[in-house]
């Protein structure tokens, strides 16, 4: 055979298989590396970022409570030694609230962080009394009985500042503690009184109704909840405590009249818009920056 044909010959037999085994290696690699972005992307847990931040909304409603103050004697007749009291919020009384506002926040490595909240909060506290005194007429004993209802009712801006801790329990479930101060803001009061049974009459017959004063307060607020993850926002559900450091322990420092023994009886009082301490149910929605 002429030598080059041979060396045609063996070309053509020599080049395909040296082509396929440069190409197929090749392809296999392609395959593998395809395989191992798709584990990566997919399978492969997300790492969790040293410092988070949300924002959301709460609302809810709660109880109130206004303890009983000190020292609820006015006066004291220095010839009879007969004490004169007024039946306003001279006791413990109750009461309901409700609260809607905005939040915002932080969280460290999942399981510190700070809350902030905005919180516009309706108070309501209320009260029944039943008025039984006597009166010497002419001298005859008179017995006078009368009953009446009174309202306190109030509107702040709270704006408590909760260092919380926080507990995952699962995938989608974590509990959360927190507590630090709230401040409060006065934004509208008002009180009513109404007869609702018999008259006023003798010493007291002057008595026309109660006022409300504007007041801020400084508290200690406590919180424990639970965060639960619902796909594209997380509910928080929240039940929330707190104690009002300005509320006064005397009665004076919570109730005045216009006058009172000896100048003369009472036509006129004003409560101090605060209550003692209160308790909340908290739901809202948060979105994860």
């Amino acid at each position: 055979m002429h030598p080059i044909r041979l060396w045609c010959g063996i070309f053509l037999l020599l080049v395909p298989g040296t082509l396929w085994a440069q190409t197929e290696p090749a392809l296999k690699c392609s395959g593998h590396d395809a395989a191992s972005f798709g584990e990566d992307e997919f399978q492969r847990p997300a790492t969790p970022r040293v410092v988070e931040f949300s924002i959301g909304v709460k609302s809810g409603a709660g109880a109130e409570l206004w303890t009983e103050p000190g020292e609820t004697t006015l006066y004291v007749d220095p010839d009879t030694k007969e004490p004169f009291v007024m039946p306003f919020f001279d006791e413990t009384r109750s009461g309901f609230n409700a609260a809607f506002g905005l939040f915002g926040e932080v969280r460290f490595v999942q399981y510190v962080g700070v809350e902030v909240d905005l919180m516009f909060v309706r108070h309501k506290l209320l009260e029944d009394t039943d008025w039984t005194y006597t009166e010497s007429v002419n001298g005859n004993v008179q017995v006078y009985s009368a009953h009446t209802k009174q309202t306190l009712l109030f509107t702040k801006l709270h704006v408590p500042i909760l260092l919380k801790g926080y507990l995952p329990v699962g995938k989608r479930v974590r509990l959360s503690l927190g507590i630090g101060p709230e401040l409060s803001w006065a934004l509208y009061s008002r009180a009513t009184f109404a007869l609702d049974k018999g008259v006023l009459k003798g010493k007291f017959a002057s008595f026309k109704g109660l006022t409300a004063k504007d007041a801020d307060d400084i508290g200690l607020v406590a919180a424990a909840g639970v965060v639960i993850d619902a796909g594209v926002v997380k509910i928080p559900i929240e039940l929330r405590f707190s104690y009002n450091f300005s509320q006064g322990s005397t009665y004076k420092d919570r109730v005045a009249f216009d006058r009172i023994p000896p100048a003369g009886y009472p036509t006129q009082g004003s409560l101090v818009a605060r209550d003692s301490l209160y308790g909340q149910l908290l739901l809202g929605v948060m979105y994860d920056l």
